[in-house]
């Protein structure tokens, strides 16, 4: 199983299509299979076929407990399509999913590698959700998610801890 580190801007053309950085087409390419699908919030998921049967089979009879279980199957596996990347690196992404993702009339995209999945945000998104992220100012604040009862204050974290505009190539 692949893990996917990095972010990059990346343009995505009128067809729907968007080139993988330089630093995950070796093993996209030897992926060979891969599944694009609706993701949380918004976003899509790009990950190897053997990854999403594994999120899907971890899920498994859960997905019918409740409603929202029941719209996560229909976004998870619903919106599931399998793609392969083209000779130029590039990923088409079907109108079905540009639509769920409001990405219909967007001419950049967000890539996040985020371990064993490629998010994919429409890259005005992005930038408001990492706008938010450091404005929460808890967000960094490990000592006390991790249950710390220290009282002294955590080190700054820097803001570069956080991938901004050009994050990556």
């Amino acid at each position: 199983m692949l893990t996917y580190t990095g972010a990059s801007k990346q343009r995505m053309d009128d067809r729907g299509r968007f080139h993988l950085p330089q630093r995950w087409q070796d093993a996209v390419q030897q992926a060979g299979e891969l599944v694009i699908t609706a993701g949380p919030n918004g976003s899509l998921w790009l990950c190897e076929r053997e990854t999403w049967e594994a999120e899907v089979g971890r899920l498994g009879a859960e997905l019918l407990c409740s409603p929202e279980r029941q719209m996560l199957r229909s976004l998870l596996v619903g919106h599931a399509e399998t793609v392969s990347a083209d000779k130029n690196h590039r990923i088409l992404v079907s109108e079905a999913l540009r639509t769920y993702a409001d990405l219909d009339n967007v001419s950049a995209v967000y890539l996040v590698g985020s371990g064993s999945v490629i998010e994919i945000w429409d890259w005005r998104v992005w930038e408001q959700r990492v706008q938010a992220a450091k404005a929460n100012t808890k967000l960094f604040d490990l000592q006390n998610q991790s249950g710390s009862n220290s009282t002294e204050s955590p080190a700054p974290v820097p803001s570069a801890a956080v991938p901004g505009p050009g994050g990556g190539s």
